[in-house]
This record gives C-alpha cells, sequence and structure tokens, in this order.
C-alpha cells in the first residue's frame, strides 16, 4: 500500500477523534 493511504487514514481518524472530543465536550 502507498504511504499516502496511511497518512490518509490517519487523517480520517484524526478527525474522528476531533469530532469525539467536541462532543463530549
Amino acid at each position: 500500500m502507498d504511504s499516502s493511504s496511511d497518512e490518509a487514514s490517519d487523517v480520517h481518524y484524526m478527525t474522528f477523534m476531533d469530532q469525539n472530543i467536541s462532543l463530549a465536550g
């Protein structure tokens, strides 16, 4: 797999975590 694919996954994961933190308040 390309390293770019891993980076995309990391970005998506970080965004997902940020959303959870926002909801958690």
